[in-house]
């Protein structure tokens, strides 16, 4: 049995696989401190939450509309994959940014959304690389990704109820013809997918 508690500031989720331990852990905690109980998981922390049959989907769309919109990106042309994959950054090459601030909070916000959207963690990982050496070409790179991001908005990543045969089982659809720095061929709009199963 588990109950676990995720707390931020003052929002709160309870869950676990005992509905009845988080139910009373529930119970005591609004026994203990004046709080709101609001019932299922909408939202949390930039996150959107969806619970079905299946699973649970895990969305940041909103999250996504801010960001473009505090980096003036709302009406920017989207791309379809995260990195050019020609891409070749290197560290001293290209005009220094005046101030390293809004490059540094782009990568921070973009870092944000491997919750919901893993096929960018390669991306993120390269820029991640020069937070020192904020130069233009690293910030369109990082900008790139944002660009790729609103030409998925609607992509939601699902985790799937885990089957009680197995100890892990992990389902990873890549909506990305790019992977760790490989090329991934596909035709139309079937997505490859890379399952790996644990027992």
């Amino acid at each position: 049995m588990h109950v676990l508690v995720l707390l931020y500031v003052d929002d709160m989720v309870v869950t676990g696989d005992n509905e009845q331990e988080v139910s009373k852990l529930i119970e005591e905690l609004a026994f203990r401190f004046e709080m709101e109980n609001l019932g299922r998981i909408h939202h949390f922390l930039g996150l959107e939450v969806s619970i079905c049959k299946d699973g649970i989907f895990l969305s940041q769309a909103r999250y996504l509309q801010g960001i473009l919109e505090k980096f003036k990106m709302t009406d920017c042309k989207e791309a379809s994959t995260p990195m050019d994959e020609n891409l070749k950054l290197k560290v001293n090459k290209g005009k220094e940014l005046p101030d390293a601030y809004p490059y540094r909070k782009l990568v921070g916000s973009l870092l944000y959304f491997t919750i919901s959207r893993p096929d960018i963690s390669y991306s993120i990982g390269v820029i991640s690389q020069f937070m020192q050496k904020h130069k233009k070409p690293r910030f369109d790179t990082a900008k790139r990704i944002l660009r790729y991001l609103k030409h998925m908005i609607s992509y939601n990543e699902l985790f799937y109820k885990r089957d009680a045969t197995l100890s892990l089982s992990l389902s990873l659809f890549v909506a990305s013809r790019m992977l760790i720095g490989q090329e991934i061929h596909h035709q139309g709009d079937q997505l490859p997918a890379i399952f790996l199963t644990l027992d």
